[in-house]
This record gives C-alpha cells, sequence and structure tokens, in this order.
C-alpha cells in the first residue's frame, strides 16, 4: 500500500476587499480638482438651474459664481408636463439670490419668465434683490393678469442698458426717473394709469436709442408724444 501523503489543493485565493482609501480613490471627484477658472468657464456654459444645482451638492462650486465673469441667470417656472407651479420655486428663488448669489457683486443679464402667480410682494423682493447686482439686462414676462413687479428701483437703476418687460399690471411710476444708461426699452401689455406717467419714463433715459411697445395700455387715449434728447427708434 502506498504510504506516500496525498496532495491536498489549496484554497482559491479571495480577493481582498478595497480598502478605504481605494474606494476613495475609485470615487474622486476629478471635475471639482480642476483649476477654478475651467469650474467658472462650465458654470457659465450650464442651465441656470442646473448651475444651481452644483452649488447645492458642493461646496467647491458655491463660490465660483463670485468669479464668473459676465454672468447671465436665465430663470423660466415651466416644470415639463406639470400645468401647475411648482410649489418649491418660491424658496428656490430666495435661495438662489440670497445664498447662491450672496457674494456676487454684478450680473450681466437676468431672465425671469413667471407662468403663475407668486404674490407681488415676492416678485418685487427678487427683482430689488437683482437691480442691487448691478445688472445690465434684464428681462421679466409675467403671463398672469395683476401680476407682476411695482418697484420704484425698477425706474432707477444706474446700471441697466436693457429692459424687456412685459406684465398684464399696472406700472407704478415714481415722479422721477433716472435710468442715465439704459438704450433698449422693450414693453408688452404694460399698463400705464396716463400719458405723463409714460412721457416721465422716457423722460429719464436720455440716451434711449430704440422704444418698443407692444399692446401697452392707457387709462387714457392719447397722442403719444415723447420727449428724449437721444434719437429714437420707434416700434409699434
Amino acid at each position: 500500500m502506498d504510504s506516500t501523503p496525498s496532495k491536498r489543493h489549496k484554497p482559491p485565493t479571495i480577493p481582498e476587499t478595497p480598502t478605504a482609501a481605494a474606494a476613495a480613490a475609485v470615487k474622486e471627484d476629478r471635475i471639482s480638482n480642476l483649476p477654478d477658472s475651467i469650474l467658472c468657464h462650465i458654470l457659465s456654459k450650464l442651465p441656470t438651474k442646473t448651475a444651481i444645482a452644483t452649488a447645492v451638492l458642493s461646496s467647491k462650486w458655491k463660490p465660483l459664481f463670485a468669479s464668473i465673469v459676465n454672468l447671465s441667470l436665465v430663470i423660466d417656472d415651466t416644470a415639463p408636463n406639470k400645468p401647475q407651479p411648482n410649489p418649491n420655486f418660491v424658496n428656490f428663488m430666495y435661495h438662489l439670490l440670497t445664498v447662491t448669489l450672496r457674494d456676487v457683486t454684478c450680473i450681466e443679464k437676468f431672465v425671469l419668465h413667471c407662468n403663475h402667480d407668486y404674490g407681488n410682494s415676492h416678485i418685487d423682493a427678487w427683482i430689488s434683490t437683482v437691480l442691487g447686482l448691478k445688472v445690465s439686462s434684464l428681462t421679466l414676462f409675467f403671463h398672469v393678469e395683476n401680476t407682476g413687479v411695482s418697484i420704484e428701483s425698477l425706474f432707477q437703476c444706474e446700471t441697466l442698458e436693457d429692459l424687456l418687460w412685459c406684465q398684464h399690471f399696472y406700472a407704478e411710476v415714481p415722479d422721477t426717473i433716472f435710468l442715465p444708461n439704459l438704450t433698449r426699452l422693450y414693453l408688452a401689455f404694460v399698463k400705464f394709469p396716463d400719458s405723463e406717467s409714460f412721457d416721465i419714463v422716457i423722460s429719464g433715459c436720455p440716451v434711449l436709442e430704440r422704444l418698443s411697445l407692444d399692446n401697452c395700455k392707457f387709462k387714457e387715449t392719447y397722442f403719444l408724444f415723447i420727449r428724449s434728447p437721444s434719437a429714437l427708434r420707434l416700434s409699434f
């Protein structure tokens, strides 16, 4: 009988569990490690809501908004396939303007489309904050009747160069208008209490070059007489 001991087979080698360091390396956020100048460029090309989401998810991205040159924000409250207003839209706007843009000193362009009524007090607060950011181009569309902006600071913004304003609501025009850099004014469905109020607006725009009126309404019918030092290009 053969007394030679039988050879035993070695059990299969079980792969080692990755260490925490190895797992972290796999999940490394390489984009956030890019130079700030590149990250700012990426943010500037993203849709506004997507760019803001990055600031919520990563503290690394949040301060970058203050470094973006010619920052433009385009905001639309319309949710895909949802005719009802987004219940989080008001909170989103306040977070954007008071938290995300807290360190921003100026923005090039701000566009706001509101298809629902969020209350004029909220709208006034949002636009007041935007005007305080030294905006150059402002586009406002309010599609609900009697909804819109009614603040004096809209008529006293020294940095504003381009204003597109659409609302089915009366404009509360202050006695003094000071828009020294406004060159383009587009008004749609904006209601004025009288012809004198409209003349005051135009007189406060000394360098206005282009004026467009689309279905603007006045409480009284009058002959449009525009007093402005600059040469105007009119369209109706």
